[in-house]
């Protein structure tokens, strides 16, 4: 028997394993303003929903060299709708801003307090920015990928609609002041988050064995796992399923699986299909083999003992084909003649028994011994 070296597809299989989903940038739908922090109001709040130059604005008049600081511009309501079994990863926060001085030599508007909002409670770290406000529209970025606030989140508390950001602004005049305005058009969140994978790979290989191609992969991580397809590509690109392998629904250890294609073809490309419990699914990496089959495997018969339906696997034409009874006796003609490549044929008229199944090609007669079963 001749086989070709085997080669791997490095092809990924839809879940990135490590990395964090992405859920946003969402905009708020409700804003408010709290008290808890400076004296000076906002106005126009909802302004800061979109990127549209519609903006809240807070309104400022000091004296030389007089400082304040804003309330909180709250914003909530942003709508996200993380899975409820995802791990949150951080939270990304994103204000385009900008301040707008009248008469103001010297005069600033900074950062004094950016802080997140869960369950209508503004809490968590102060995420406030070093540097004056810019003088035109600009996003400044808090958070990020792995940043949580100082807070510990559930999907829960990203998804209610008391979820959101807080943003106050100091203001500081300079030798002369009449009128500083500190300026939001708009506040959008990103929020990062994993969700937990049923299972994870950690090899998929593929070698010759005898008539037959074994497959076998193993896992290092399984969850509300029920079990495992392996696949073979089909004509137009279609996947086909050759075995179902029970999983171990729940395990943390090393296990190690086993599959066989009986009929393989002269390219092979494998894929291992897992299905969770709640029927989600993930695939593993592909793995091609080419495989060259000798001169009596030209003809492939499968599975034996059959039950119900018998397939006949052919390199070549078929010019005639038959069951025949152990005795000799004819029991049917399998018409039409087959087709290079793979037929189904259904035994369930027959009884139960040894039965010969004789095969007429161009090059040779083939002759196959199966067991029908009920």
């Amino acid at each position: 028997m001749k086989y070709r070296t085997l080669l791997f597809l490095l092809v990924s299989s839809g879940i990135v394993h490590g990395q964090c989903s992405t859920a946003g940038a969402n905009n708020a739908s409700s804003f408010w303003g709290s008290t808890l922090v400076g004296s000076v109001s906002w106005s126009s709040m909802n302004g800061a929903q979109a990127s549209d130059n519609s903006y809240a604005s807070s309104s400022i008049s000091l004296g030389i060299l007089g400082s304040t600081s804003t309330n909180y511009l709250a914003a909530t309501g942003f709508n996200f709708s993380i899975p409820a079994d995802a791990t949150i990863c951080g939270i990304m926060v994103e204000i385009e801003k900008r301040y707008s001085i009248v008469v103001g030599l010297l005069s600033s508007i900074s950062d004094n307090s950016v802080r997140i909002i869960k369950a209508n409670s503004i809490s968590g770290t102060n995420h406030a920015l070093p540097g004056s406000w810019p003088s035109s529209d600009a996003y400044s970025v808090y958070g990020g990928v792995a940043d949580s606030w100082g807070l510990s989140w559930t999907p829960a508390d990203i998804n209610a609609s008391g979820f959101g950001v807080a943003v106050s602004a100091s203001v500081s005049a300079g030798l002369a002041a009449l009128s500083l305005n500190a300026l939001v058009d708009h506040i959008r969140l990103t929020v990062y988050y994993n969700v937990p994978v049923p299972v994870k790979f950690k090899d998929f290989n593929a070698a010759v064995q005898g008539k037959k191609i074994k497959l076998q992969w193993s896992t290092v991580t399984e969850i509300n796992s029920s079990h495992f397809i392996a696949e073979r590509l089909g004509p137009g690109n279609s996947w086909e399923k050759i075995d179902s392998v029970k999983a171990a629904f729940n395990s943390d250890e090393e296990l190690h699986y086993t599959s066989f294609d009986h009929a393989p073809a002269a390219v092979n490309v494998y894929r291992i299909k897992q299905v969770d419990v709640d029927g989600k699914c993930i695939y593993s990496k592909t793995v091609k083999l080419d495989y060259q089959a000798t001169a009596e495997e030209a003809i492939l018969v499968y599975p034996n003992p059959v039950r119900g339906t018998l397939y006949i696997k052919s390199a070549e034409p078929v010019l005639a084909a038959q069951l025949t009874t152990i005795s000799g006796n004819k029991r049917t003609d399998i018409n039409p003649p087959l087709s290079a490549g793979t037929t189904r044929f259904s035994t369930g008229s027959l009884q139960p028994g040894i039965y010969f199944l004789v095969l007429q090609t161009e090059s040779r007669r083939h002759v196959k011994k199966i067991l029908i079963m009920q």
